[in-house]
């Protein structure tokens, strides 16, 4: 993945190791649990955008990789060539997040 998905699967790690190192940070006994003890965070920026330190922020960055690599890998099934389907997979996906493009 390193060599043609733009580093997709460290941003999963980055990802997965924020969620680990806040999981036992907060010691909740259900993702429900973990979850809204964060409402307070978010309530600071009056519910309009997730803190980037929260499990919110991660849950939703897994998720956006996640969506690219699915379309990336259904691209390479379709044959287009590594290269324009990692492009087509990211404009479709992950570009409207990322706002210096």
């Amino acid at each position: 993945l390193e060599n043609f998905a733009w580093g997709a699967s460290k941003f999963l790690e980055s990802d997965n190791e924020k969620l680990t190192r806040l999981w036992t940070k907060a010691g909740k006994p259900s993702y429900r649990a973990w979850l809204l003890s964060e409402t307070a965070v978010h309530a600071e920026t009056g519910y309009q955008e997730y803190a980037d330190d929260s499990v919110a922020m991660a849950n939703l960055w897994v998720a956006r990789n996640l969506s690219f690599l699915n379309e990336l890998f259904s691209l390479l099934v379709e044959n287009l060539d590594t290269s324009d389907a990692v492009n087509l997979a990211y404009t479709r996906t992950l570009q409207k997040h990322h706002s210096f493009l």
